[in-house]
């Protein structure tokens, strides 16, 4: 990849109309897009909240330049940043590597592409056992707690 172009591209914005003009020319010309709006991250000194603001992030199959994209998208290049490392960008949506930042949950991110292999590691084990509980419930339909007790310890995994 040359240094000036990439496919991958993360802008700062600050409104929702600006977000919802962004969907707009990525869906009108074929490109992935991720998104998530950030109003819990606290400033450097941690007394107090930064300016809420969306991470949009372009995924695209051409190279560009951030001069095209600034154009295209009629802002700019100082909002404009290379996107390096494609799974990393993404999991910073959530903070998903950084315990030290607000953890966002995965349902806040909007995208127009499959976002979950990117976060399998909070896809959690407990998550789908307890869809295998509700399943085993929705079986019962009528079920104690003391069976229900029994069901768990008889089925738990390690």
């Amino acid at each position: 990849m040359a240094k000036d172009l990439s496919r991958n591209f993360e802008i700062i914005l600050y409104n929702q109309d600006d977000v919802n003009r962004f969907v707009n020319v990525c869906i009108e010309h074929g490109f992935d897009y991720a998104y998530i709006f950030h109003d819990k991250d606290l400033k450097e000194d941690l007394t107090d909240f930064k300016k809420g603001h969306f991470h949009f992030q372009i995924y695209m199959k051409n190279q560009k330049t951030i001069s095209s994209m600034s154009k295209l998208f009629s802002i700019s290049e100082n909002y404009i940043q290379y996107i390096y490392d494609k799974k990393k960008a993404i999991r910073y949506l959530l903070h998903a590597d950084n315990n030290d930042k607000y953890n966002y949950d995965i349902y806040e991110i909007k995208s127009n592409f499959d976002i979950t292999p990117y976060f399998n590691n909070l896809i959690s084990n407990e998550t789908i056992e307890m869809d295998i509980i509700f399943d085993y419930i929705n079986q019962k339909k009528k079920i104690t707690l003391l069976g229900l007790y029994k069901y768990v310890v008889d089925n738990q995994q390690d």
